[in-house]
């Protein structure tokens, strides 16, 4: 898990232009390549000083850290699998049926 703050050190040189491009190209890299590690969520960055931006999802706020995107898809991959296969062991014991459900009958059965 990566911290929200990414920054580069000021230097006293002329060539601060050009580490602020490298800075940009930094930031939009982090962002395509991390994920919010709370929800998963898209990360925005904002420009906070010369040298610093914030690096957060705009849902959770700052402080939650990231993950990487494959990371995030993997375990996404992994959930839904985990769903199908709970929902095939336990579709008898608990009911559950494949069919689509038929709001007329459930009230029925509530009686309504």
């Amino acid at each position: 898990m990566m911290n929200d703050v990414i920054f580069v050190e000021e230097r006293e040189t002329n060539e601060s232009h050009d580490e602020q491009i490298y800075l940009d190209i930094q930031v939009k890299g982090i962002i395509e390549k991390y994920v919010c590690a709370r929800c998963w969520g898209t990360l925005i960055a904002t420009h906070a000083h010369q040298y610093h931006y914030l690096v957060f999802c705009p849902d959770c706020g700052p402080g939650f850290g990231f993950h990487t995107r494959y990371f995030a898809q993997t375990k996404q991959v992994y959930s839904y699998w985990d769903y199908v296969e709970a929902f095939n062991n336990l579709k008898d014991v608990l009911g559950l049926k494949e069919k689509p459900f038929d709001e007329n009958k459930a009230l029925k059965d509530l009686g309504y």
